[in-house]
């Protein structure tokens, strides 16, 4: 037990060296675990808000920080402006914001709201929940601004698909009996 909580800290230490902006998020927490993964799509549906299960079948709502970070750690934008849908549902007003027709601001939506350029200066982001630190960083050749270029080609594609289904006329006529 000794050995595996010295090795524990030995390892912090080590992530402390390689991201020195990691103190940042850290602050006074005594014990943490951080975690190094590549970025992938997955990313882009995350917000701030996760489900985690507290007894069979019963989910609490927990918040976690997503922060898009620059080259040496600097931030560029912190995710989680709320979004509001076109529904209000007056009755439910005493219920949880997602429920009322809130819900808050992806990873994706972010980078859009950075806008293409500064997405270019992304090289990290990170999720921390409770005391756990996700590091997410690109893959070498790799850039978001190509992600975001496929994500606006595959709604353009999706868009002319509707476009074309909802201008083509379909007669539905009983077959003809001779």
């Amino acid at each position: 037990m000794q050995n595996e909580r010295l090795q524990h800290k030995l390892q912090n230490e080590v992530y402390l060296k390689e991201f020195l902006w990691l103190k940042r998020f850290i602050k006074h927490e005594t014990s943490f675990d951080v975690s190094v993964q590549r970025m992938d799509r997955s990313l882009l549906a995350e917000n701030q808000f996760f489900k985690k299960e507290v007894s069979a079948g019963h989910f609490q709502q927990e918040t976690q920080l997503i922060v898009l970070l620059d080259e040496v750690g600097d931030t560029l934008l912190t995710v989680g402006k709320p979004q509001p849908h076109f529904i209000h549902i007056p009755f439910l007003s005493s219920r949880r914001e997602d429920d009322m027709g809130i819900r808050h601001e992806t990873v994706g939506e972010a980078l859009f709201r950075l806008g293409a350029d500064k997405v270019e200066k992304i090289h990290y982001i990170i999720i921390r929940r409770f005391n756990h630190f996700t590091i997410y960083k690109l893959p070498k050749g790799f850039t978001l601004k190509g992600w975001m270029g496929e994500m606006v080609a595959e709604s353009r594609k999706k868009l002319n698909g509707e476009l074309v289904e909802a201008n083509t006329i379909v007669i539905n006529l009983p077959p003809s009996h001779h």
